[in-house]
């Protein structure tokens, strides 16, 4: 993993994924590794998957990790606010809240 961070800062996004993949390889369970491949993603926009990340460790490894949950959280925000259509932001949260409701607690 500290490789993969050294290798962001020189610029070599695409090696420093790949190093980031290779750890899960080792340990397919690594929550750490899965909630930095879901931080790169909500830093890269890529809301739709980080959220997928997240939701992943929520459901298959550790229900309250609070990490997760909170980018978890900060993703449902951000998608609140960009959305431009209310009823989206109400079907959103109605999907999300069956979500909490049925795998976190």
């Amino acid at each position: 993993m500290r490789l993969a961070d050294i290798l962001k800062s020189q610029g070599k996004h695409k090696e420093a994924d790949e190093r980031r993949r290779d750890s899960l390889v080792y340990n397919p369970r690594n929550i750490d590794a899965w909630s930095v491949i879901g931080r790169e993603q909500f830093e890269s926009n890529q809301l739709r998957l980080s959220r997928k990340t997240f939701e992943k460790i929520l459901t298959e490894f550790d229900k309250r990790e609070l990490y997760a949950l909170c980018s978890l959280g900060n993703i449902h925000l951000i998608t609140a606010r960009e959305t431009k259509n209310p009823e989206e932001v109400r079907e959103f949260f109605f999907f999300s809240s069956l979500f909490s409701f049925f795998f976190i607690f």
